[in-house]
């Protein structure tokens, strides 16, 4: 207990795996890449989850993922549960509600020494979502609905999900701005052979409702959302 509580180790539990300092140390970065990716992408989903899945690139293959696995979930869970969703209950929470839960390791080459790729799949849509830790522990989303783009992966994040036609940027930032909303970055991707764009705006505050439904009046937009991780 005391572990747990001064250093945040599980050792000796019936219900959770035991890890020393050094793993958990090697391991900590991936368990936070994988609850805000979790998040990410239950925050987009909506209606009622029934299937997570999730799978490893590069360096993640050869390790123990039974702990990322848990936070990814947890991510995924706490903003639609009232009770408490941890990573000693997380798993056994997710089959309580009939939420599959499907893991798996690829060998093919990505462009990142290490990915987490996470797919929230519900009774009305799925959002596909891909990250990665970057040198000094930087967190980035690199991949949105398989859709390649770069973005730091936390705070106040807008997402959009668009047709790829001139103007659209310039339309997003200027409602943005004359709402007081103050951009930090601003992301975009398109698909390979198709119309379709997708951008991450990181931005300073939260973005009013009004204000989504001003960029969700636009031509070209044809989702707006905000999630916060």
């Amino acid at each position: 207990m005391r572990d747990y509580f001064v250093d945040g180790i599980v050792r000796n539990a019936v219900n959770f795996p035991s890890v020393s300092l050094a793993e958990y140390r090697s391991i900590a970065p991936f368990l936070e890449l994988g609850e805000k990716l979790g998040s990410f992408a239950g925050q987009l989903a909506e209606g009622r989850i029934h299937e997570i899945s999730v799978r490893y690139y590069g360096e993640l293959t050869g390790i123990n993922t039974h702990l990322i696995c848990s936070s990814i979930v947890v991510g995924a869970l706490r903003p639609v549960l009232t009770e408490r969703v941890t990573l000693v209950n997380a798993l056994e929470t997710a089959r309580e509600r009939g939420i599959h839960f499907l893991e798996s390791r690829s060998s093919r080459e990505r462009s990142f020494n290490n990915l987490i790729s996470v797919k929230v799949a519900t009774d009305r849509d799925q959002w596909w979502v891909e990250g990665t830790v970057h040198h000094r522990k930087h967190l980035h989303v690199v991949s949105l609905q398989g859709i390649d783009v770069d973005a730091p992966l936390g705070g106040h994040m807008l997402i959009l999900s668009n047709e790829d036609t001139p103007g659209v940027i310039g339309r997003v930032g200027t409602i943005l701005g004359d709402n007081g909303v103050n951009i930090a970055s601003f992301a975009l991707g398109r698909g390979e052979g198709s119309r379709e764009a997708v951008g991450i705006v990181n931005v300073d505050s939260e973005v009013a409702t009004g204000v989504l439904e001003r960029l969700r009046s636009l031509p070209a937009v044809r989702r707006a959302a905000l999630v916060k991780v």
